[in-house]
């Protein structure tokens, strides 16, 4: 027997039947079996087959067979090149190995040029084969950069404004009640989704839907308000931890696979703060694999 066998776990049976029902899970129109045995076309004894898949396409007959390794070490070459004479003898259109503790990086590039794909068990609900599992993420946050304002008189004559601050002015009605202060009515429209949230300049906004008007020295002015909107994006990079899942992560990419999986509650405050900023996702050396647009809530103490 090899190390890693005088190592196996004495739970190796659990081990089998979750990888068994994570396979059922990820195939649920092929037939999946474990402990299922195969004649060996050139040795011509009986072997042992952790779990077999079979499916009919056609007028094919497609096995699929997987070794599981419920070992405490990572597995080494000879365990690979072990399954490799497996796969051969009994017929396999494919094979595939899952391990408990992973591979070592000869074992990985020997599997890679056998076309042996090699997988470690992940299950967060386990507390034997728990892993912290996390997916690359980009946050897509979506904000008033900048805005001003058009004023176009409504009345027959000239309009008189004195020298002010544009965030402290109000607009009023005829009767000369206060409408709102010009920066909350464009948080109100910004938030209402009157303002488009595509990045770039949005022009000519009303910002009102009623009659407006603006005081001088006690005397109102009939007015037009338009707001010029620029709307700017920020871009953040970090991972984002898996709450519940279970599946195979593919040893040689990286990659993820499951049916279903719960992230944790995110605070994009916090993200925002803790993670990488950006200026795009182009720039990324890895491709993430979720990307979460947000659009901030806005208020006037924002800029």
């Amino acid at each position: 027997m090899s190390e890693n066998q005088d190592t196996q776990d004495e739970n190796w049976q659990e081990f089998e039947n979750l990888a068994t029902k994570i396979q059922q899970e990820l195939a649920p129109a092929a037939r999946v079996e474990k402990n299922v045995k195969l004649l060996g076309k050139r040795s011509g004894v009986e072997r042992q087959i952790d779990i077999l898949i079979e499916e009919v396409i056609g007028q094919y007959r497609v096995l699929i067979v997987i070794d599981c390794k419920d070992y405490k070490k990572p597995i080494d070459v000879k365990g690979v090149e072990e399954f490799m004479g497996l796969v051969e003898d009994v017929g396999a259109n494919k094979g595939a190995m899952i391990a408990a503790n992973g591979f070592t990086e000869t074992a990985k590039k020997r599997a890679k040029d056998a076309g042996i794909d090699v997988y470690r068990l992940v299950d967060t609900t386990s507390t034997k084969w728990s892993a912290y599992v996390s997916l690359p993420c980009v946050i897509t946050d979506r904000m008033i950069g900048s805005f001003n304002f058009t004023f176009t008189g409504s009345g027959l004559g000239p309009f008189r404004m004195k020298p002010q601050d544009f965030r402290l002015m109000t607009l009023h009605r005829k009767d000369g009640s206060q409408i709102d202060r010009l920066p909350n009515l464009v948080a109100k429209h910004w938030n209402n989704d009157v303002i488009p949230s595509t990045c770039g300049e949005h022009r000519g906004i009303p910002i009102c839907d009623e009659e407006t008007f603006i005081k001088t020295d006690d005397q109102l002015y009939p007015v037009n308000v338009k707001a010029n909107v620029r709307v700017v994006e920020k871009f953040f990079f970090g991972q984002l931890p898996i709450e519940s899942t279970r599946g195979f992560v593919d040893e040689s990419s990286g990659d993820f696979l499951t049916t279903s999986f719960t992230t944790v509650s995110m605070n994009i405050s916090e993200a925002e703060k803790m993670w990488e900023r950006i200026d795009s996702i182009a720039q990324l050396a890895i491709k993430p694999l979720m990307v979460l647009h947000f659009k901030s809530v806005w208020t006037p103490d924002s800029l």
